[in-house]
């Protein structure tokens, strides 16, 4: 086994042919940072002159440590950074600093009062450092505080004793120098014991530094960095890049059920305690080519993504219709299964029975005989003088039992993934395995030689029987029936589900901007934006290309981005499912049709090519399933009116034929 890591694998086609064998699998910064192990960086450009965009930063560190101590998070201290240009600078603005700190009073944030206007951004998200200082300023007018308490903070937590400088007036030569004191606090920021707070530097600690409780990084210095247009990135701003680097580092913390070292609040953008997972970097006047170079270098290292925040609405004009008004949307709920075997571990215990053989020669010939139901046995070779021994777990080493349900867990589906093994066994940490009243004391037997001891197992051998034990568990759990369902289809009024507006965070691109400018005066989309990914907005315009064919048939019909908010549940598990589409029709006599549509990108093809062995094939089945209840076999009533709900085949450009063959079908 060759095992390698670096920071960066060349591109060139000798080393992709030199590792072709060797490399498994690769997790490069991209991915770490998309995964969500890192703090998410937000670029906050603004006209404030030097002692404002401190203040800003003094404000957000206040900030934190307050939302950090109303939500229990211990030993939280949040450091900022201070860069200036050159080392003279470093050592005045670090005086400016003290003095300010000393001598704070509440005026110094009277330039709060102009936010709206001092604040510039464009329609980039990392440029919009208003709306999370608008979260600062909201917080601090709903909680009644004063601005006396916040100055009262800085200064007691700002004294001198609470900063660094590597860059100290006795220092002579043109490089940066920091004492070993100084340079054992840097290195150990988010000890308890550590009082540093704020750091003024050039470049010191662009690379070489490990530090998770850094939060805010200031520019003291304005204009660009170096060169004239035809240059290159500048060798400063790559500099800042791996500033920003070491900042980026996520502070673990603990949170309720959520995993301590990753992002926790992705898809609850309105959390207050997602300002724990971010990185503010401040700049001066984000029109400058600074800027510009800054984001290119970020993005070619995988450090931020053209992300965008959006709220959307049902449309106004859509909620004055009639069809609002009266349509019923159709919907079902998760119960659990009355007619469940308890699925716990107290069933297979009672009849549990896992055998292991470890001996070396066995061989087994057989003919099959057709037209008899037993097969003619020709040579059976086995060990003699056997014995068993029977184990259980802990008698395992811990190193593989855990390389065990590593293995076990890459299956998304597998029993042994953490958040399956807290639902189904009611685990609350992996160690608990162990317990007895887990799975500790489920017998083990071994059959082995007679001359043989436990002991003498290779590791290998002990990996494979506890894959098997585990896969002998996993197998018996899956014979219980499934503890939930799905409920019948009933039905609910249309703002009942849709009326409340909600956030939601998703990738943007230029097209998917552009579409959502033609939707919004779309009378037949009706959600007041879009954005998509490429699979959704292939879908998107595949039903703008059948729009005449919808009129042609139908009285009315809209199409609605389901944003997370209306779910349904599979009838045999009662897995949640949540379609990204919904295409509501009116046809003749009163009768609704109502469409579950959901897109989906090649990666979930399974190995046939077809959806139906994918990793989401319960889906399919669960739509066709639909289509079968309350299609052409089945009318549901509402008052006066009949519906027909279908499920159609998942949206794919490149296999769609089965899709537009059923599609074509309503048009």
């Amino acid at each position: 086994m060759l095992l390698e890591f670096t920071a960066t694998i060349p591109g060139d086609d000798s080393v992709r042919k030199k590792y072709s064998d060797k490399i498994v699998y690769k997790f490069d910064l991209k991915e770490f940072l998309s995964a969500g192990y890192t703090k998410e960086i937000k670029l906050i450009s603004s006209t404030f002159k030097k002692k404002d965009r401190t203040m800003h930063a003094l404000l957000f560190n206040w900030y934190r440590h307050k939302i950090a101590l109303e939500n229990n998070i211990g030993n939280f201290k949040p450091v900022i950074l201070f860069r200036s240009k050159t080392i003279k600078e470093s050592q005045d603005d670090f005086e400016e600093f003290l003095n300010l700190t000393k001598n704070i009073k509440v005026g110094d944030f009277d330039f709060l009062k102009s936010i709206e206007e001092k604040i510039t951004t464009d329609k980039g998200l990392h440029e919009q450092g208003k709306s999370r200082t608008r979260d600062v300023l909201q917080y601090i007018k709903k909680n009644k505080i004063k601005y006396s308490e916040i100055t009262k903070f800085i200064q007691y937590n700002f004294q001198e004793r609470n900063c660094i400088i590597t860059n100290s007036k006795t220092n002579t030569t043109k490089k940066e120098k920091t004492d070993a004191d100084q340079e054992a606090l840097l290195n150990n920021l988010e000890d308890e014991s550590n009082h540093v707070r704020a750091i003024f530097t050039v470049e010191r600690l662009t690379e070489g530094w490990d530090v998770l409780n850094l939060f805010d990084i200031v520019r003291l210095y304005e204009g660009q960095n170096a060169g004239g247009s035809d240059k290159k990135t500048p060798e400063a701003t790559t500099k800042e890049k791996q500033l920003i680097g070491r900042g980026v580092r996520y502070f673990p913390f603990n949170y309720k059920d959520k995993q301590k070292n990753k992002r926790k609040f992705d898809d609850d953008l309105k959390n207050e305690l997602r300002v724990l997972e971010e990185l503010f970097y401040y700049t001066y006047d984000q029109k400058s080519r600074y800027i510009t170079d800054l984001k290119k270098a970020l993005r070619e290292a995988g450090y931020i993504t053209d992300k965008d925040i959006r709220e959307f609405a049902i449309k106004e004009k859509f909620k004055s219709t009639d069809f609002y008004k009266t349509i019923k949307v159709w919907h079902n709920e998760q119960i659990k299964n009355p007619d469940r075997v308890k699925n716990d571990l107290e069933n297979i215990k009672s009849s549990f029975k896992f055998e292991y053989y470890t001996v070396g020669l066995e061989i087994l010939e057989e003919e099959m005989n057709l037209s008899e139901d037993r097969d003619t046995q020709r040579l059976v070779l086995r060990e003699r003088g056997l014995r068993t021994i029977v184990k259980n777990i802990s008698h395992f080493d811990r190193n593989i039992v855990r390389k065990a349900l590593n293995i076990k867990s890459q299956d998304h589906e597998s029993l042994y993934r953490f958040d399956n093994l807290a639902e189904k066994l009611s685990v609350k940490k992996i160690s608990d395995i162990f317990k007895k009243k887990f799975l500790g004391d489920l017998p083990i037997d071994i059959i082995i030689n007679s001359n043989q001891k436990f002991e003498d197992l290779f590791q290998e051998e002990k990996l494979n029987i506890l894959l098997n034990f585990f896969k002998k568990i996993e197998d018996e759990m899956d014979s219980f029936i499934y503890p939930n369902i799905g409920t019948e289809f009933k039905e609910s009024s249309f703002s009942d589900i849709f009326n409340n507006s909600k956030i939601k965070a998703v990738s943007e691109n230029t097209e998917s901007q552009n579409l959502s400018g033609e939707l919004e005066n779309e009378d037949w989309y009706v959600l007041d934006s879009f954005v998509g990914t490429s699979e959704e907005i292939d879908l998107i315009k595949f039903i703008q290309s059948k729009v005449g064919n919808l009129e042609n048939k139908y009285n009315k019909y809209y199409l609605l981005r389901n944003e997370e908010i209306y779910k349904i549940y599979d009838f045999e598990q009662g897995r949640g499912f949540q379609p990204d589409f919904i295409l509501f029709m009116e046809g003749r006599k009163n009768m609704y049709y109502q469409l579950f549509i959901e897109p989906k990108g090649n990666q979930f093809l399974g190995e046939d090519g077809t959806f139906l062995t994918g990793k989401e094939s319960w889906k399919v089945k669960f739509l066709k399933e639909i289509s079968e209840k309350y299609g052409e076999n089945m009318i549901l009533k509402a008052n006066s009116s009949k519906y027909h709900l279908y499920g159609v085949p998942f949206y794919n450009k490149e296999n769609n034929s089965e899709f537009e063959e059923i599609f074509n079908k309503f048009i």
